[in-house]
């Protein structure tokens, strides 16, 4: 099969379709993407045929090592992920004097959410990047 056939059956709808497309664009074996990254190559066919989740790490190295925009790869979500959102929160509290329970409930989001997001205790979840970041003006400039 041509390397054209190949990439055009290739779901690039999803983040790990994309590393998978680009991978192959660039003409390079799991095992050589696995080096480069080190991540292993079991993970990288597993984040390639996943339709829900490439860590955010992973993502932003391999848009590194093939010279793309981070979002060109991504999607909404991981793009979150690699920016600085905890900033934003503390710039938001220092702003206001707001406490986190407080902001929380000013932007609607749960408040044990947000403060485990400022703890560093976990990410947030693509249930919680729908429910309560995505259009949220703390993270997102308004329109």
């Amino acid at each position: 099969m041509q390397i054209a056939d190949k990439l055009s059956r290739i779901d690039t709808s999803k983040v790990g379709g994309k590393v998978k497309y680009y991978r192959l664009l660039n003409k390079m074996s799991v095992a050589e993407l696995s080096e480069l990254t080190g991540v292993s190559r079991d993970n990288i066919l597993q984040y390639e045929e996943c339709a829900n989740f490439c860590p955010p790490a992973f993502c932003a190295e391999v848009a590194k090592i093939f010279n793309i925009e981070l979002d060109v790869l991504s999607d909404d979500f991981i793009v979150f992920l690699n920016s600085d959102y905890i900033a934003k929160i503390n710039n938001e509290k220092g702003r206001t004097g707001l406490s986190y329970s407080q902001i929380a409930e000013k932007y609607g989001i749960a408040p044990a959410a947000l403060l485990g997001w400022v703890k560093g205790k976990y990410a947030p979840s693509r249930a919680s990047f729908r429910k309560y970041i995505m259009g949220n003006p703390l993270f997102y400039d308004a329109i």
